[in-house]
């Protein structure tokens, strides 16, 4: 007498139980997998264009590209007619790279946003009021803490294209908590950062506040990570010592 060896009903759905329970288990490590990849990415693609930046003030006796959107800014302005591809291809960076990806983050959803980066407000400037003028460095010589001075830097620009620089109050006093240009947040809460000595950093914003600036001039009283990034901008001036 032969034996039916097919699953019962029963069976069949503790089986798909769980399997369910296990792809509801793997899922989030996938995720995050998959997160800590895009950010490495971002990361290699911010060290490529430090590096760019670096060899640019070396072909020029160290004066630094400026972050304004000029025909003189590591981007220009999409002012004229011209597509977001073109202000980073006649970008004096550009040159340097010749590649479209390194511009934008991996993780970036703004189809649009073909450069996810922004350059240091105070890197190069040769277009600021007098709010900034007084800490802008126009020479790769003048930064005394590469390490600690920041160079590229993530912006959830809300237009859907970046300008090309980053824009922050200082000294602290000045608007206290108040956000000028939005970060991104797209790293599992955190950005990264590049620094003038060539590293990259991840950054996790522990203010909640933090990753929801999605435009300009946001307030967050008393927010540590919006003091740490102006003091990241800004630690190069005689006026610090």
């Amino acid at each position: 007498m032969r034996r039916n060896k097919a699953f019962t009903l029963v069976e069949l759905l503790v089986v798909i139980g769980i399997i369910a329970v296990l792809v509801a288990m793997l899922l989030p490590a996938l995720r995050r997998a998959r997160d800590i990849a895009q950010r490495t990415l971002c990361g290699s693609q911010m060290r490529q264009l430090t590096a760019a930046w670096m060899i640019y003030a070396s072909d020029n006796k160290g004066t630094l590209v400026s972050c304004d959107s000029a025909s003189w800014g590591w981007v220009t302005d999409p002012a004229g007619g011209k597509t977001i591809e073109q202000t980073i291809k006649t970008g004096l960076l550009y040159p340097y790279l010749k590649s479209m990806k390194v511009y934008r983050c991996p993780t970036d959803q703004i189809a649009t946003r073909l450069c996810t980066y922004s350059l240091n407000n105070y890197l190069g400037t040769r277009d600021r009021g007098s709010w900034s003028h007084v800490y802008e460095i126009t020479k790769l010589s003048t930064i005394r803490k590469t390490t600690e001075s920041i160079v590229f830097i993530e912006e959830n620009d809300s237009r859907g294209y970046n300008m090309g620089g980053f824009v922050e109050w200082y000294p602290l006093t000045v608007n206290p908590g108040q956000w000028v240009d939005p970060v991104a947040a797209w790293h599992l809460g955190g950005a990264n950062f590049s620094f003038a000595d060539g590293h990259v950093e991840y950054w996790r914003w522990y203010d909640p506040r933090t990753a929801k600036i999605n435009d300009f001039y946001q307030s967050t009283p008393n927010n540590k990570d919006l003091e740490r990034l102006r003091i990241g901008m800004v630690t190069w001036p005689n006026q610090m010592r």
